[in-house]
């Protein structure tokens, strides 16, 4: 009776240990940073390299929180080239007229973009669109170069 117990404690032993599966870490690429340091974290774009297409983050500080610090993101398959067109598009926009709204999606995200004019710089609010909880943030020009690593 002692060595069926043993036995069939060593067979779990074997079974529980089949179950755990060591992952290999993946390497997050950063493209572009906003702040950090000694200047507030407002956004930065990275990837990890997938089969077929990159899992891209779109990470920004929520602006909707004054108080405190939330850090939202918006995640997407994608390649480079449809990272160069969200480049194009939003560069288009703080390009063009003050006032000019666009809405697009990111992954499952409806987002919008709104270029404005504060003290007479020009800059893009980027909000969600779809949920009440996906915030917003502002880049200016050389901060939209700077995020997409232009």
């Amino acid at each position: 009776m002692k060595k069926l117990l043993v036995l069939t404690m060593v067979l779990v032993s074997f079974v529980s240990y089949g179950q755990i599966n060591v992952l290999k870490p993946t390497e997050t690429i950063t493209i572009g940073k906003v702040g950090g340091g000694m200047v507030p974290f407002i956004a930065d774009l990275t990837y990890t390299k997938g089969d077929g297409e990159n899992n891209y983050r779109l990470s920004f500080n929520d602006l909707k929180f004054t108080h405190i610090t939330a850090i939202k993101s918006i995640d997407f398959k994608g390649n480079e080239e449809m990272v160069n067109g969200l480049y194009s598009i939003l560069k288009e926009l703080i390009d063009g007229e003050s006032g000019v709204e666009k809405e697009f999606s990111i992954g499952k995200e409806y987002v919008a973009a709104k270029c404005i004019s504060m003290v007479g710089v020009k800059s893009l609010k980027i909000y969600g669109t779809d949920t009440g909880n996906m915030g917003y943030f502002y880049l200016t020009k050389r901060q939209l170069d700077k995020l997409f690593g232009k």
